[in-house]
């Protein structure tokens, strides 16, 4: 694989990456403003934690939500998605390069 693809996948990944940082930390501080009661039940995430699977557990509590809460989850959601995405194709494409090189 051309190693521009690789240094643009690893750059999609950085930036994929701060993005989900930003919109998470963005969406706990609405949550622990706005919405006290939504916080506690998904576990209080820190902002300064990088763990996102408090997103997946405001499915259950999207019914309390406004708008612009749930886009802002949406954005986080995707930017996460994308952050594994990039990863996982600049990993298989270095592994398949490892092994094809190899051969």
């Amino acid at each position: 694989m051309p190693t521009f693809v690789l240094v643009l996948l690893w750059i999609g990944a950085i930036v994929s990456l701060i993005g989900s940082w930003i919109t998470c930390t963005m969406l706990i501080f609405r949550l622990r403003e706005g919405y006290p009661d939504v916080y506690a039940k998904i576990g209080s995430p820190s902002a300064l934690s990088r763990k996102a699977e408090f997103l997946w557990q405001l499915k259950a509590h999207e019914s309390g939500l406004n708008s612009d809460t749930l886009r802002l989850k949406k954005v986080s959601v995707r930017f996460v998605l994308a952050f594994a995405g990039f990863v996982l194709v600049f990993v298989g494409s270095v592994i398949a390069s490892a092994l094809i090189g190899g051969l």
